[in-house]
């Protein structure tokens, strides 16, 4: 059974060094600023991050430190913002080809948007005109030492006041109309920004593709 003892001390010396191979360290630093070298972790340093190290000393692994709930939100508030940002491009880009089809459809909605500004700047005129003309039979009556009749008086409340209700839908629609420009101006700068941005992707995929031509 000689023939055994090198078959054995054979399979030992496999096992050791697999074992050596196997074998880990961990790399962190400690609560005092230190750098650690240890065959275990501290709890604190697995919050902190870590480096796990083969027996050669390399780094094989490193593990990040954990999210604070605070930083963990902030993750996930930016990648849901990202979605939403994604979503919105390729609405615009199935609605608009360049810039200036977003220019157009500005212009289109600002168009219909100032012609009912422009109504309600009418109204104001002609409710104003009647005003007057109802405050000028008020004057006449208390020249002649009449009184104002009741129905006098509610007519002229009442004008004064669709007129500052008119006054308050103009304020609103320019506004909007403001809001319509901007967010319009927006959208065509996001455009143009994607068109630019997919037709550096293209040349630059252009200019790989003949390098490799070249490099053959």
């Amino acid at each position: 059974m000689n023939w055994l003892r090198p078959v054995t001390v054979f399979i030992m010396l496999v096992t050791l060094a697999t074992a050596a191979t196997a074998q880990r360290f961990y790399r962190y630093v400690d609560a005092s600023g230190n750098v650690v070298l240890a065959s275990t972790v501290e709890p604190e340093a697995i919050e902190r991050g870590y480096e796990i190290l083969d027996a050669q000393g390399r780094v094989i692994e490193e593990v990040p430190a954990a999210l604070s709930d605070e930083l963990l939100r902030d993750q996930l508030l930016a990648e849901r913002q990202a979605i939403l940002q994604k979503q919105r491009d390729d609405e615009l880009r199935a609605l608009y080809s360049t810039g200036e089809d977003v220019e157009f459809a500005k212009q289109s909605e600002l168009a219909q948007l100032e012609l009912v500004i422009n109504n309600l700047h009418a109204r104001i005129t002609r409710l104003t005109t009647e005003l007057q003309n109802q405050q000028q039979q008020a004057a006449l009556a208390e020249r002649r030492g009449q009184a104002i009749t009741d129905e006098l008086q509610a007519e002229l409340a009442s004008l004064e006041a669709a007129i500052k209700s008119t006054e308050s839908e103009v304020a609103l629609a320019e506004q909007e109309r403001d809001s319509i420009a901007a967010r319009f101006d927006a959208d065509k700068a996001r455009l143009e920004y994607i068109v630019e941005r997919e037709r550096a992707a293209i040349e630059e995929a252009k200019r790989q593709l003949e390098a490799r031509k070249q490099s053959q």
